[in-house]
């Protein structure tokens, strides 16, 4: 049981920015071999800070991620990694921020454009009830099969 709470949690914050300039996004990804279309360099990540709560009796999974980061860019939106989540709320630099989802993205947009180095902070809070993930075993057969 702890093991799949702590497989949620990593699920439910796998938080990669996606820089969006004054026009937008750019959805154009990171030379990072092993999660090629995560972010795009528009965000330096410096400390993700982790409040879960679980409920076995229902397995709710709830939370608030606080995300300490760094613009290397301008940006007017960001996008994050936070698919079968319900987001509850979202605020950067302690004001509240809208949001959308767009291509299993989560778009947010902060209430004043976020300038090139300028350090800032995201609180996110949300919850949900993951499904079961179906797996199906490619297995072939052997020699004389």
């Amino acid at each position: 049981m702890l093991r799949r709470v702590a497989g949620l949690a990593a699920a439910s914050i796998r938080a990669a920015f996606v820089a969006g300039d004054a026009k937008g996004g750019d959805r154009r990804g990171t030379e990072d071999p092993y999660v090629p279309l995560d972010g795009d360099g528009g965000c330096d990540v410096e400390r993700y800070n982790l409040h879960l709560r679980y409920d076995p009796t229902i397995e709710l999974l709830s939370g608030v991620v606080t995300i300490e980061a760094r613009a290397t860019r301008t940006l007017s939106r960001f996008d994050l990694d936070l698919e079968w989540m319900a987001v509850r709320s979202i605020t950067v630099e302690g004001k509240a921020a809208t949001w959308t989802r767009e291509d299993g993205k989560l778009v947010v947009t902060p209430e004043r454009r976020l300038h090139a180095r300028h350090h800032f902070t995201t609180v996110i809070a949300y919850d949900g009830v993951r499904e079961p993930i179906q797996v199906a075993l490619g297995i072939s057969g052997g020699p004389g099969a």
